[in-house]
């Protein structure tokens, strides 16, 4: 039941937002929000490396990670440069309240990538309320509503081959 409510309060919203869908290059992207499901020093660590690579050296980079605990996880200490949603930022349909809501809004994107490997209705819900003008996720069927562009990544679901993948797309866009 709590699943079909949060499933509707999403639909609802992304009914309500209108999507802005502008493909941008990698060149032309100047500053990128990472959304991600923090739940290993292993995924904190991929997501580091990857934020270090030279494609995202000169730009303004933002990362946000949902952890599913009411606190702080001990690996954060290895994020020393992330932010973090947990379970107390989270509305009983686990969506995020309005004061995180609040942070992502007043920041414009030029695009954000959701790097989560499993599908996850809070990270959703922040990237369907973020001012960004283009939205990347792994492909979930459940949720294309939300993205204006999925990649399906059968065989290496990883992190670093996700993030790979649309670093290859980016750089072909004209």
């Amino acid at each position: 039941m709590k699943q079909q409510l949060t499933n509707y309060f999403l639909k609802k919203a992304a009914n309500q937002t209108p999507k802005q869908g502008k493909s941008i290059n990698l060149e032309e992207a100047g500053s990128f929000l990472f959304l991600f499901s923090a739940t290993s020093i292993n995924e904190i660590k991929a997501i580091k490396s990857i934020v270090a690579q030279d494609e995202f050296k000169q730009k303004k980079i933002t990362t946000l990670g949902v952890i599913d605990a009411k606190d702080l996880p001990e690996f954060r200490t290895e994020a020393h440069n992330f932010s973090f949603i947990t379970n107390k930022d989270l509305n009983l349909l686990n969506l995020p309240k309005e004061e995180k809501l609040d942070e992502i809004q007043s920041a414009q994107f030029d695009v954000l990538i959701n790097l989560a490997a499993e599908p996850n209705k809070s990270i959703s819900y922040l990237a369907l309320k973020a001012n960004a003008g283009f939205k990347i996720s792994k492909y979930q069927e459940e949720e294309s509503f939300v993205y204006d562009f999925m990649i399906n990544c059968k065989k290496d679901t990883s992190i670093v081959n996700f993030t790979a993948q649309v670093l290859h797309y980016l750089s072909l866009i004209k």
